[in-house]
């Protein structure tokens, strides 16, 4: 596969999975490290990427708005897996994210957050941005939340940008950045349920069986000249996914994981973004896309690690996956 990938990582962490016997507010506990990797939605999108890939040939970069002093970490982490890490540093550090496995299957998350960008900052992340979009084509996907306090029209600039660099451009992300991409024509928008009723001024959560529901959201896509999204990916937790374009709106379940073989849940939003990616390299139909994502995001539950999905289970997901279209 010759197409180029690259994913966008604006507030990027280090993630620390530790596995404890149980977990009680106030005590002392004594924990396992189990791994410690280069995380944030977009990295983890594409460490799942090359996981589902396997051995296929694929060139896969990996943007990080990163602190300087990690950046070494990222490039030589991202490097043994075949991915290219193209840093844009910050003078701060990188936010650290914890997460604590219980021998029962419960999840504890603690997570650190970036400060606010100066006006260098964001002046110099365009400027990096420039480079590491040179020779870009394929397909390009923003993941993650911006930096708490990130300039609205820094989010609209970088879509801008991205979106001149001719590639299909995906946009899975929440709050401040979710609403810029929703202006920004991008190719496609992705949330959880409660994200995008958030973007179509609902009330809870997007349901896709709630025509109302359905018909706002379709309100609201784009075409070539609009400046909605082609197209949206609402994801729904272990149930399934929702797709919806000009052509129609598609939903898929997930297929059944035995208890004892879930690991963590952590990673599959950006797992399922990684085999939208790939549908759309391999131009598939909008059906054959939502069965990849739902696909990827199930095969992700195998593993404790958010960015490992291994190739050979998202074949046995992909297997067991149909969709059914909405009218």
């Amino acid at each position: 596969m010759s197409v180029r990938f690259l994913t966008l990582t604006l507030h990027p962490a280090v993630d620390r999975v530790f596995a404890a016997a149980r977990v009680t507010p106030g005590a002392i506990h004594e924990a396992a490290l189990l791994r410690e990797v280069p995380a944030g939605k977009g990295v983890n999108t594409a460490r799942s990427l090359r996981g589902i890939l396997a051995k296929k040939s694929a060139r896969i970069d990996a943007a990080v708005w990163c602190g300087a002093g990690e950046r070494a970490f990222f490039v030589r982490a991202l490097k043994a897996e075949k991915i290219a890490a193209r840093v844009l540093p910050r003078p701060v550090k990188t936010r650290l994210c914890v997460t604590v496995l219980e021998d029962g299957g419960r999840e504890t998350h603690f997570k650190g957050a970036m400060p606010k960008p100066s006006r260098a900052e964001c002046a110099a992340l365009l400027k990096g941005l420039a480079h590491a979009l040179r020779g870009a084509g394929g397909v390009i996907a923003v993941c993650g939340s911006a930096p708490p306090g990130t300039p609205p029209r820094v989010l609209s600039e970088v879509l801008n940008r991205l979106r001149a660099a001719k590639a299909t451009l995906l946009v899975d992300a929440n709050g401040p950045l979710l609403s810029a991409a929703g202006r920004a024509g991008v190719d496609g928008l992705k949330g959880n349920a409660r994200e995008i009723a958030a973007w179509l001024g609902l009330r809870g959560s997007f349901s896709p069986r709630n025509s109302k529901h359905r018909a706002r959201l379709l309100a609201r896509l784009g075409d070539s000249s609009g400046k909605g999204p082609r197209s949206v990916l609402v994801t729904l937790g272990a149930t399934g996914a929702f797709l919806a374009t000009r052509e129609g709106c598609w939903l898929a379940r997930a297929p059944k994981v035995a208890k004892k073989l879930v690991r963590s849940s952590v990673g599959c939003g950006d797992a399922a973004t990684a085999g939208w990616m790939l549908a759309c390299a391999e131009a598939r139909a909008p059906a054959q896309a939502l069965c990849r994502a739902v696909a990827a995001g199930s095969a992700k539950v195998y593993s404790a690690d958010p960015g490992d999905t291994k190739g050979d289970r998202f074949g046995e997901c992909l297997g067991a996956i149909c969709a059914v279209r909405l009218d």
